[in-house]
């Protein structure tokens, strides 16, 4: 499968009127921006991955792993509010259209459909939704070809500069109590990660993610440097596993990071409840 037959490739919608706009290079990188009509609007950056060797056959999905870092892009850094640390995991997969007939249901024709576990942290306090930081919100999320029918058009926002202001909390080299290891290197500049995961059975995966670069302001309680990341198997056969973590670095003492992760796999549609598994995780800085 190559970028231009990726199907998650292109632009999606869902029914708060938010805008997911995708690009999936050769290798499987998903970047893009998310426009948001809740809580704090504009667009914001996307980063994850998708494993363009998996057919899309039958009912199955086809899994992928996307993160977001909740700052407005296109917004002036003096205009920051506390959802501008947040982060989030986008555990996902995709579903072709298809008849979906199950018996005591009347059949029905599934569109196109990206369905997406968002499990939303707020890692900074934000009066009137979030009083005390970290806080998690788990959401269900459903995007589709086409807008509802009161979507208003809006369009992803350009750019505008923006300094990073934070310390680097991030790079360097993480152990957990379950004996996974995170090795992160962070352009700073671009607000990005790379680096290596290796799960506790020794399997290796390529990682990609985004992290908060704006410095906790005395007007906001930023509990974590927030983080979210995007895992693919390296070096695999066939099928290759997805994971996704987001969480954050503890500003309280640095050398603790908390991350919930996810573990994605294919489902067909009746049994997306299934598509993917939610833990906790405490990692160290070795």
């Amino acid at each position: 499968m190559t970028a231009t037959e990726s199907p998650i490739q292109g632009t999606w919608y869902n029914a708060f009127c938010s805008r997911l706009d995708l690009s999936v290079s050769e290798t499987g990188r998903i970047s893009g921006f998310y426009t948001s009509h809740t809580g704090s609007t504009g667009t914001s950056a996307l980063l994850g991955q998708l494993d363009v060797g998996a057919a899309v056959t039958g009912q199955a999905g086809t899994p992928f792993a996307l993160g977001i870092q909740w700052r407005l892009i296109n917004e002036d850094q003096s205009n920051a509010d506390g959802s501008w640390h947040w982060v989030s995991m986008f555990a996902g997969q995709y579903h072709p259209q298809q008849r979906v007939s199950k018996p005591g249901q009347t059949p029905y024709t599934l569109p196109e459909t990206l369905e997406i576990l968002n499990l939303l942290i707020a890692t900074a306090t934000l009066p009137g939704l979030a009083d005390t930081a970290p806080v998690t919100w788990p959401q269900t999320l459903d995007f589709h070809r086409s807008p509802p029918e009161y979507y208003q058009g809006a369009l992803p926002g350009e750019p505008v500069l923006y300094t990073p202001t934070a310390a680097d909390n991030v790079s360097g080299a993480w152990l957990s109590s379950d004996g996974e290891r995170l090795d992160l290197r962070s352009d700073f500049a671009a607000g990005q990660v790379t680096g290596s995961y290796t799960d506790a059975d020794g399997v290796g995966f390529d990682v990609v993610g985004l992290v908060d670069t704006l410095a906790p302001a005395v007007e906001r309680s930023v509990s974590w440097q927030g983080v979210t990341l995007s895992l693919m198997q390296s070096n695999s056969r066939g099928r290759k596993q997805l994971k996704v973590l987001a969480g954050g670095v503890d500003y309280r003492d640095t050398r603790n990071m908390s991350l919930w992760s996810s573990d994605l796999r294919s489902t067909s549609w009746t049994d997306r409840f299934v598509q993917q598994s939610l833990r906790a995780s405490h990692f160290t800085r070795r």
